[in-house]
């Protein structure tokens, strides 16, 4: 399934992908760009810009902060996520405090992750 990208968006993208947050830095430093897969920062879908996104794998992965631990941080995920698993892409989501002080374990659990989905999208490719 090809995925809607707004050209709209493309600049703001861009924007914030010389401005990551200081998570978003360590995790891309950390893990991301070591990874044998392609990973895209601040990659446009529909007109949301995710943090990460490996289209191999069809993973998103999010760094939250703390304006997502809000209810209306929470529904707004909540929707965006939905919007985005109809491309039959997983979203994952990981917070501040997970990557300041669980950094390892979080990146092994994205490595995890992809091994995973590439194993199964080889098998039951759509």
């Amino acid at each position: 399934m090809r995925i809607y990208k707004n050209p709209a968006m493309k600049e703001r993208a861009g924007e914030l992908r010389g401005h990551m947050t200081p998570q978003e830095t360590l995790l891309w430093n950390y893990c991301l760009k070591h990874l044998p897969v392609q990973i895209y920062r601040q990659y446009v879908i529909e007109s949301y810009i995710v943090d990460f996104f490996c289209r191999k794998a069809r993973l998103v992965i999010e760094v939250d902060g703390a304006q997502h631990r809000s209810l209306e941080g929470m529904k707004y995920d909540e929707k965006r996520s939905s919007r985005i698993e109809k491309y039959d892409i997983l979203v994952i989501r990981f917070s501040n405090f997970d990557i300041e002080h669980n950094l390892k374990n979080v990146g092994q659990y994205i490595e995890n992750i992809i091994r995973e989905r590439l194993r199964l999208l080889e098998t039951n490719p759509s």
